[in-house]
């Protein structure tokens, strides 16, 4: 089994978006995502998650001690423990290894790192890796090309994440000043933008360039788009200058168009108000997930991944 301790942003999409990356089912429990699948590697990728570990074992608080001793540690060279909210410090739990394993500790440039987790029931796990994504400098204020309503990059990330992409072209058909395409294109994967806007166009292809990556990008309605798409992410409008009513026509054309296109999973965001997921449903599509996102008191954005 392996654990991703995740960040508290969003639990639920983290959770969400390691299953779809995993293929599996997981069980949150605090800030630990225990899935009976590999995570190696998936931490690189994750948006909400901080590290992956394989879990080694778990113990009552109790027990830690008769555990630690008791353990079979295949520690190949050295190490180093450390502990979150555990009731025995690191360098006893360091003392306990040393003495089972015969092995060093080694606090700065460990191979292998045990992480302990847990105050009554105790989790203990193996570093896989630690997320070292550097969302920040992505922000929409450190972009050349800015945008009023530029997502967060962790939340572009995740969303690209939650279409389950492994492979192929991403496509996002909204794609504005391209904070979707920007993260999905610093994954390695194919991209292609499209938006009716020109000037947003423009700004896409300025800051794909500043982040040196690339994507296609096309000026196009998008709700007539006439093509086969696999992992479409989207941030369906909600601009002040337009009236509810469009809004939802808007909305309705561009699910109508996915429910004709679409062969995959797509990821849409909408604004509260709206009821997307009815609109997936009738154009022919399933509900994978419902989540949320809150922006702010009159806006909590939400997600709908609907699959074919």
């Amino acid at each position: 089994m392996d654990v991703a301790w995740i960040t508290q942003d969003f639990p639920a999409i983290a959770q969400a978006e390691i299953e779809t990356l995993a293929g599996k089912s997981a069980k949150q429990n605090g800030d630990l995502v225990f899935v009976e699948a590999s995570l190696k590697g998936l931490e690189k990728r994750l948006a909400f998650t901080k590290a992956t570990y394989t879990l080694l074992f778990s113990c009552t608080k109790k027990g830690m001690q008769k555990a630690f001793e008791a353990h079979d540690w295949k520690i190949t060279k050295d190490f180093r423990v450390t502990t979150s909210r555990s009731p025995l410090p690191a360098p006893l739990l360091g003392h306990f290894i040393k003495t089972k394993s015969g092995k060093q500790v080694n606090l700065h440039t460990p191979t292998n790192h045990v992480m302990v987790f847990g105050r009554d029931k105790i989790h203990v796990c193996q570093l896989h890796g630690e997320n070292d994504s550097q969302f920040e400098e992505r922000r929409g204020r450190n972009r050349p090309a800015k945008h009023p309503t530029t997502m967060h990059p962790k939340l572009a990330r995740a969303m690209v994440n939650l279409t389950g992409i492994k492979k192929g072209t991403f496509v996002d058909p909204m794609c504005g000043s391209g904070g979707l395409l920007l993260e999905a294109a610093l994954l390695g994967f194919t991209c292609e933008g499209v938006d009716i806007d020109s000037r947003l166009l423009a700004k896409a292809q300025q800051n794909l360039q500043y982040f040196g990556v690339s994507s296609k990008l096309t000026k196009a309605d998008s709700t007539k788009l006439n093509k086969k798409l696999s992992h479409v992410a989207l941030d369906l409008p909600y601009g002040r200058g337009t009236t509810r009513k469009d809004l939802e026509k808007t909305y309705q054309a561009m699910i109508s168009m996915l429910g004709r296109n679409l062969k995959g999973k797509a990821a849409i965001m909408y604004p509260h108000w709206a009821d997307v997921p009815a609109l997936v449903k009738k154009a022919g599509l399933s509900v994978c997930y419902e989540l949320e996102a809150y922006s702010h008191r009159l806006l909590t954005r939400k997600i709908v991944i609907a699959k074919r």
